[in-house]
């Protein structure tokens, strides 16, 4: 979002539908619905800069690029 950046790390699983259109849950617990995007984090979405959340609140829109390895 704008020149704001958030990294994180995270596990996927198969249950994960990501089927919320309008919000995602980034977990540090194995907890598991259709807007988590990520289980086991080392950082949740309430980690997130404020910058960016006021900015997303805003209606700016961001990019969540997931890299699988």
């Amino acid at each position: 979002v704008d020149s704001e950046n958030f990294k994180f790390n995270g596990l996927g699983n198969d249950k994960l539908t990501l089927l919320n259109k309008h919000e995602i849950v980034l977990r540090k617990t194995d907890f598991i619905c259709n807007r988590t995007a990520g289980i086991k984090c080392n950082s949740a979405s309430s980690d997130m800069p404020t910058e960016m959340v006021r900015l997303l609140r805003n209606g700016k829109m961001g990019i969540l690029r997931i890299i699988t390895e």
